[in-house]
């Protein structure tokens, strides 16, 4: 086996190993159904590797077409603003895919050669990897928003059913009396 069909071989594995330590983190199963919440976790670990990996090799992390990969990509922003889940399942996807960024940067395809590390970066790619750091940032604050969201929910339907009981045993204590 030569050098460059092994190192695309220990790349797949990588990608193997992410998408399952993804599927393990966010713990829901790879059915390929095409219900939104299934769709949604596939999307956001696609976004997440979209920086590393080539439309076609995000789509072989699924088993899905390159054209789905596409279209999750144009969607990205649709599902950030409307679904809680989809945001979260981002996250965990773009801290995994974080983690995991200088193997995957050792075996990118289209690196020169990539035993000198990360080259810094100038002009438009700058400023691309500040926009993505704001971007991050902005997602970290999102999913807390998100998690209070919840938790405030949590609280008010707590709240309601204390009331509830409340009301019951004022009731009942009056039919007593």
């Amino acid at each position: 086996m030569n050098a460059m069909n092994q190192e695309q071989k220990d790349r797949n594995e990588l990608l193997c190993s992410i998408r399952e330590e993804y599927l393990r983190i966010v713990g829901m199963k790879n059915t390929g159904s095409r219900k939104r919440p299934e769709v949604e976790m596939r999307y956001a670990l696609v976004n997440a590797l979209c920086r590393f990996c080539s439309d076609t090799e995000a789509a072989w992390v699924w088993g899905i077409d390159r054209t789905t990969v596409i279209h999750g990509k144009r969607n990205h922003e649709m599902y950030f603003i409307n679904s809680p889940f989809y945001r979260v399942s981002y996250r965990a996807a773009n801290e995994l895919v974080e983690d995991q960024a200088d193997a995957l940067m050792h075996y990118a395809p289209n690196t020169v050669r990539p035993e000198l590390g990360r080259m810094k970066l100038s002009g438009k790619r700058r400023f691309e990897e500040e926009l993505m750091y704001l971007q991050d940032s902005i997602d970290k604050i999102n999913d807390k928003i998100d998690k209070l969201i919840l938790k405030r929910k949590e609280i008010k339907h707590q709240l309601s059913v204390m009331k509830r009981k409340t009301y019951k045993n004022i009731i009942k204590d009056k039919k007593v009396l």
